[in-house]
């Protein structure tokens, strides 16, 4: 009598794609099987399941993907291949914070998360008055505005982040918990009259009140400047 053991080939993973910060519809991330069984299928969402191939599958936010097909028994590893500059990959399996170059699992159904965590930087603005000084004040705006965002003059304890936020000569603000990749817009609002307005970024100046900045690291220094005018009365 012969007898067969034939190994099962109905298991699954699900894979869902979790994103804290920013993200637009349009942000993709890209995820392969190793190994890949012949066979194997992936269902996003209740979409329609289709082949699962070498280049892998991509996720939006908040995603899950079913992938069907796996043998039972056998141990998968699902990774995730670039998450961007701009994010911090954490993942969990089955409840515990693993290794998120790789997560590998027994097809048992087990959820796979990959959570992106968008990283965050700093702009520091100063003011600085050529020619008379008095005790003026500028006002000043960035656009967008996130909600956590917080600022600190001249070093001093932070506090969260206004509508607008003011500077006299010589002093600084330093905004924080900016989201690294953002483009953000700093404004000085009105010069005054007795004032031609400056401004530089990088080391360029912008010619204009307003300058745009993207936050890709730690810092970015954006510096406004004002040269005072003086009227002389007619005799």
């Amino acid at each position: 009598m012969d007898y067969t053991n034939t190994r099962r080939t109905d298991g699954q993973l699900k894979v869902q794609k979790l994103v804290v910060g920013t993200c637009t519809d349009s942000d993709e991330f890209t995820f392969t099987l190793t190994p890949l069984p012949e066979g194997a299928t992936v269902q996003i969402g209740s979409g329609t399941p289709q082949a699962l191939t070498a280049a892998g599958f991509k996720l939006k936010k908040d995603q899950i993907a079913t992938i069907g097909g796996l043998t039972q028994g056998v141990t998968y590893t699902v990774t995730e291949t670039d998450s961007g500059a701009n994010f911090t990959l954490t993942a969990r399996a089955g409840g515990t914070n693993v290794d998120p170059d790789g997560i590998s699992s027994v097809p048992d159904g087990r959820t796979l998360i990959f959570t992106n965590t968008r990283k965050t930087g700093q702009i520091t603005v100063t003011k600085s008055v050529e020619g008379t000084v008095g005790t003026e004040t500028f006002t000043f705006t960035i656009d967008p505005r996130p909600a956590d965002a917080r600022i600190s003059i001249n070093g001093a304890a932070s506090t969260a982040l206004g509508a607008t936020f003011t500077l006299q000569h010589g002093q600084y603000a330093t905004i924080s918990s900016l989201e690294q990749g953002i483009t953000y817009t700093v404004t000085e609002t009105s010069s005054g009259a007795n004032f031609t307005l400056t401004a530089r970024s990088g080391g360029t100046n912008s010619g204009t009140n307003a300058i745009t900045s993207l936050v890709g690291g730690e810092l970015s220094l954006l510096p406004f400047y004002c040269t005072s005018t003086v009227f002389k009365q007619k005799q």
